[in-house]
C-alpha cells in the first residue's frame, strides 16, 4: 500500500506543479488538487500538513465563490476527518454541523 500513496503523492505533487504554473497558485482549480493531497496526508497519518492543506483549500474555494457554495461542502467534511483521525472530536463537530448546514442549503445530501 505504501508503494501506492507514495505513487499517488508524486502524481498529486506533479498535478499541483503543473496546475500552479499554467495557472497560478491561487488559481479555483487547485483546490481539488490540495483537497485531494490532504485527504492523503489525512490518511497516511501527517495531520498537520494535511490540516495546511485543507485550509489552503478551503481558502481558495471562499476566494472564488464565497463562504456559502456548495463547493465547500466536501472540504469540510474531509477536514472534519482529519480531525476526528486526530482526535479532535469537538472540532470535528462544529465542521459537521456546518458542512450539514450548507449541503441542506444547496439541497445536497451530507456524507
Amino acid at each position: 500500500m505504501t508503494g501506492r500513496l507514495d505513487a499517488a503523492e508524486q502524481e498529486l505533487d506533479r498535478a499541483r506543479a503543473t496546475l500552479e504554473a499554467a495557472l497560478g497558485k491561487d488559481d479555483p482549480l487547485m483546490a481539488k488538487v490540495l483537497l485531494e493531497l490532504a485527504n492523503l496526508y489525512r490518511d497516511q497519518k501527517r495531520f498537520e500538513e494535511s490540516e495546511a492543506l485543507y485550509e489552503e483549500s478551503a481558502a481558495l474555494v471562499v476566494k472564488a465563490v464565497g463562504e456559502r457554495h456548495p463547493d465547500l461542502v466536501g472540504v469540510l467534511e474531509s477536514r472534519a476527518e482529519l480531525f476526528r483521525a486526530w482526535g479532535r472530536e469537538a472540532e470535528a463537530a462544529v465542521l459537521d454541523e456546518r458542512a450539514r448546514q450548507l449541503a441542506e442549503a444547496f439541497g445536497l445530501a451530507p456524507r
